[in-house]
């Protein structure tokens, strides 16, 4: 196994991991028929969105360590840069989402 190409397709599923999980909470919030399905596959919400992200991760990882060829430590670097970013916007979206979402009921 080559050490800088998995952390090069962590990172980058990580954050395909971060937007998706960003993308289906607030979605899943605004959709009451998104909830209901999703509470419906495994019993609760938030269980089958943990499922989903952790299956995004691990097929993004997947194909990103084997579609890779070479990975230097700027892309490294890069990757985990945007990772952070992502991960920072993400945060602050939901965050912004559901202070909006208190105050306007």
């Amino acid at each position: 196994m080559n050490k800088l190409k998995m952390v090069y397709a962590s990172s980058l599923a990580s954050t395909a991991a971060v937007l998706f999980a960003t993308v289906v909470t607030i979605w899943s919030e605004r959709s009451s028929g998104l909830k209901a399905s999703l509470a419906g596959l495994s019993g609760h919400h938030w269980t089958t969105k943990s499922i989903l992200v952790m299956v995004v991760y691990l097929v993004i990882l997947a194909f990103i360590y084997l579609t890779t060829k070479n990975v230097s430590t700027g892309k490294i670097r890069k990757s985990l840069a945007s990772l952070a970013w992502f991960t920072v916007i993400g945060f602050l979206v939901i965050f912004v989402y559901y202070i909006w979402h208190f105050y306007s009921t």
